[in-house]
């Protein structure tokens, strides 16, 4: 159980790294949210609500799903963070 909080925790980290990169994109006139819900040039309180919205359901589902579906669920959102962060930076995006 320790470790499924700790897990939780991970990806919301992850989480906030993406959401304050994302934040860096209104720096950026060359590059545009490429995040369909978003938009291609949301607002800081859109990216913020999105974000809020992405860690609430991330972690109801994390608490209510099952011990092996759980870690399914966890691993999933941390390599999809990681994948988003890296192409994040990779674009030249700042915390």
């Amino acid at each position: 159980m320790i470790l499924s909080y700790i897990l939780i925790i991970s990806v919301i980290i992850l989480l906030v790294l993406d959401c304050l990169t994302t934040l860096d994109i209104k720096n950026h006139a060359d590059l545009h949210e490429t995040n369909l819900i978003l938009g291609q040039h949301p607002t800081d309180t859109k990216i913020i609500l999105y974000f809020l919205i992405c860690m609430i359901v991330f972690c109801m589902g994390a608490l209510l799903l099952l011990e092996p579906f759980c870690y399914i669920w966890i691993s999933v959102w941390t390599v999809v963070e990681i994948y988003c962060l890296f192409n994040n930076f990779k674009l030249g995006l700042k915390i």
